[in-house]
């Protein structure tokens, strides 16, 4: 991991830790974050609380819930060519966007949205992205048992945030 990927990754959890405890009333020294075996966050002092992080290009963005687990996603927008943006159902820009920037935006959006999804599931980056439905200029939708919705701009990044209710053991 590159210096500034690792300073975004500790400084996500730090701020997931901040979250954690404004959310529950505590003090952020005694929320523990702990990985999962897929290296996704977990909130080892309260594990009731679905929790979630993601860092691109020095933007952060953490999320916590009450009893659902939770993905939020954050996506610079980069290049990406025709054949990507094909092999993820992206026809064009997001509208009122540029065509080339429109494109980077789309795909941006698209890609954030699942990997919330994914995030939300703790199925691991990969595993069904494509199959999950992102129509464009859509704000909300479902994917199975997760709801997504797509977040404001957030420093020119698209974002998007997922829940899925958690099902007692």
């Amino acid at each position: 991991m590159s210096p500034s990927r690792w300073e975004e990754f500790r400084c996500g959890r730090a701020l997931l830790r901040t979250a954690v405890a404004e959310f529950t009333g505590g003090s952020p020294e005694r929320v523990r974050i702990e990985a999962t075996a897929g290296g996704g966050p977990v909130c080892a002092s309260h594990r009731e609380l679905g929790v979630s992080v993601s860092h691109s290009s020095g933007r952060i963005a953490v999320a916590v819930a009450a009893g659902a687990a939770v993905g939020v996603d954050v996506q610079l927008p980069v290049p990406v060519s025709q054949s990507l943006l094909s092999a993820y159902g992206i026809a064009g820009p997001e509208p009122g966007t540029g065509w080339v920037d429109g494109r980077r935006y789309a795909f941006a959006s698209a890609w954030s949205v699942r990997e919330s999804c994914v995030k939300a599931l703790g199925a691991g980056i990969g595993r069904g992205l494509r199959s999950i439905p992102v129509p464009a200029g859509a704000t909300d939708g479902h994917w199975g048992a997760v709801h997504w919705h797509r977040l404001p701009d957030f420093d020119g990044c698209p974002a998007a945030l997922a829940l899925c209710e958690r099902r007692p053991h």
